[in-house]
């Protein structure tokens, strides 16, 4: 349902879309140079096509394997596990030595730095995923970035060789960059560093999953990834600067300021998909300007994308990427007519609603993709998003502010101060959207011909919406697909079943109607990959999860609907009798089983044709 190589159709649906209105609207309009222009990154997006990844390693199935390999980047955490980047220069097996240029996922114990040339025994894994209900599709999207392999690696199983540093530019911004998180782990609040990191640098190794899920659940998770929102507050914070000093600087010296000022920011966050659109499209929009030649906001935008999906192509199945255009087609288009909907007399009552239909704007042309990659909605994005505007203008300001006079005594402390002030309201406020009953709606199963039509009905209205005729046609299908959704949706959350999870450790659950029991291994704890799998599944079902820790006893469970589970939970085996069947997780081969049973081996067993493996992903009954 998540799968990333779907998309592809998607795209060819809003193509053919965007082409199709384009015929059918004057030539002289506006919106047709925009749509031509927004066809030829749909355009580019199909034929570029995305980098395969090598060959060699896709014979290679999980071992060890010797490479030496070069560090090409690495994401800072707090975690015991560091992802990196491998960039692989020769594969040692059998003692020959044969030439890759592989990309390779790697968790490291240790701290690496970019440029570091490593002689690593790698223990090596296919990137898989575990089939467990409403998870993400992480094997498509790794492998349309060019990985189709992982691997950890421990202090003893690695040897630095040698150190290859960037070209000087970027290894000044690259070193600058790692000064600046150093900074911010230096002077900030613990609890608030993740959030500094990440909205001011785009460095998000270090937030926690219960800040991740506030933002998300609120509808706020872009401001931790650097965007369009940043670079225009940083344009804004900088042109009001360099107004004060109109009569020294010219506007043409105060574009090349802003545009090289945009991109030293952009270098220092590290050259996101959605920083490089954003600096990319202002760019654009400024060198117009400079040159005096009038620009289409739409043009400029379609023209980013194109240039960076022929760079990189694997850019146009970066969600980040889709959904931070998507947005900015929808501000461009939308905003201005939702604004006008709605007339304040008071100037501070008319900002608000201003800033309110910015995310109305956006989140018409994102909800169709975000309902079909994250299966869930938050309901109150409008609130969310007034906050963030308000907030994050103020935090990359005083951000600007720590990063130059932080080292200042009393002067440093009181910004430092100020900004973990103004964090600390950010995240309270995003805890507190949060906390509001009906804050998140969820499981939603788009597919692909849902998202198709809710895509027409937004075109529809773009060139249609204001003719009688075919208000009611659109509001008919409107209700149709809204229909269509809902039921697809009240299945979900309104099924019975018995599921086990594709998981190191026992997890199972029964759900029946809107109340799911969910156990695992008592002896273990519920640790972070159960609660990242537990939090996938409600995605997809949603209702209230209850959790139970197993010992090795026998359990007699009565649910809502009268039915009798009766369970026991043992070493080798968990024996599960629930509506008149007998199911039966093993966990050794020790144990034979009992007869009749539906037999399922937990995945660390063999393969064993004659029953179900968790290893080939979740086991899902229907009752």
């Amino acid at each position: 349902m998540f799968a990333n190589l779907h998309f592809g159709s998607i795209l060819s649906g809003l193509l053919f879309l965007v082409l199709f209105s384009f015929l059918i609207i004057k030539k002289s309009s506006i919106y047709s140079n925009s749509l031509l222009v927004f066809s030829f990154f749909l355009l580019g997006g199909l034929l570029s096509g995305v980098r395969k990844s090598n060959q060699f390693l896709e014979s290679y199935k999980d071992h060890k394997l010797v490479v030496l390999s070069h560090v090409v980047e690495v994401s800072r955490s707090k975690s015991e596990w560091n992802k990196c980047i491998f960039e692989v220069e020769k594969i040692i097996e059998n003692k020959s030595i044969k030439a890759s240029k592989e990309r390779i996922l790697v968790y490291v114990k240790d701290e690496l730095e970019v440029g570091q040339i490593v002689l690593a025994n790698l223990d090596l894994f296919r990137i898989k995923n575990g089939n467990n209900p409403g998870e993400f599709n992480a094997e498509s999207y790794w492998r349309n970035k060019g990985f189709s392999h992982m691997g950890f690696l421990h202090s003893e199983d690695y040897k630095l060789i040698d150190f290859m540093p960037e070209n000087g530019v970027l290894d000044f911004f690259h070193k600058t960059r790692n000064y600046l998180l150093n900074l911010i782990e230096e002077k900030v609040d613990e609890k608030y560093q993740g959030i500094a990191q990440a909205l001011l640098l785009g460095e998000k190794g270090n937030l926690t999953s219960e800040i991740r899920d506030s933002f998300s659940a609120a509808g706020a998770m872009h401001v931790l990834a650097v965007s369009g929102l940043h670079i225009g507050i940083l344009m804004m914070l900088l042109s009001n600067f360099l107004s004060l000093f109109t009569r020294y600087i010219s506007q043409r010296n105060a574009i090349i300021i802003t545009i090289l000022v945009a991109w030293i920011y952009a270098s220092l966050t590290g050259f996101s998909p959605s920083i490089l659109r954003a600096t990319l499209m202002f760019s654009i929009l400024l060198m117009g300007v400079f040159l005096g030649r009038r620009s289409n906001s739409l043009n400029g935008l379609g023209l980013s994308a194109f240039i960076l999906i022929l760079i990189e192509p694997s850019y146009i199945f970066d969600i980040g990427f889709q959904l931070s255009y998507l947005a900015v087609i929808g501000i461009l288009i939308f905003h201005g007519p939702i604004t006008k909907l709605v007339f304040f007399e008071n100037k501070f009552l008319r900002k608000i609603w201003e800033g309110t239909s910015v995310g109305l704007a956006a989140q018409i042309f994102t909800f169709p993709l975000m309902l079909y990659y994250f299966g869930q909605f938050p309901n109150y994005f409008v609130l969310s998003n007034l906050v963030v505007m308000i907030i994050a203008g103020v935090i990359l300001g005083l951000g600007i502010l720590f990063f130059t006079f932080s080292k200042i005594p009393f002067v440093g402390a009181a910004i430092t101060y100020l900004l973990g002030l103004t964090i600390a309201v950010l995240l309270f406020s995003m805890q507190f959207i949060e906390s509001i009953p009906g804050s998140l709606a969820s499981g939603f199963t788009l597919n692909i011909v849902q998202v198709l039509f809710l895509y027409f009905l937004i075109f529809a209205s773009l060139f249609f919406g204001k003719k009688v005729k075919f208000q009611f046609k659109l509001a008919i299908i409107f209700v149709f697909i809204l229909a269509w959704i809902q039921f697809d949706r009240f299945s979900n959350l309104n099924e019975e079943h018995l599921v086990f999870f594709n998981s190191k450790t026992t997890l199972f659950a029964i759900k029946e109607r809107g109340k799911t029991y969910c156990f695992y291994e008592k002896k273990n704890g519920f640790n972070s990959s159960e609660k990242n799998i537990l939090k996938d599944y409600k995605k997809k079902f949603g209702g209230v999860v209850k959790l139970i820790p197993l010992e090795e006893k026998v359990y007699d469970i009565k649910l809502s609907n009268k039915k009798i589970v009766t369970l026991k939970n043992g070493n080798s085996s968990a024996e599960i009798v629930f509506a008149n069947e007998k199911y039966l997780l093993r966990k050794s081969y020790q144990f034979q089983g009992i007869s009749k049973a539906h037999v399922i081996d937990m995945p660390y067993l063999g393969d064993n044709y004659e029953f179900d493996n968790l290893r080939n992903g979740a086991v899902f009954i229907s009752i």
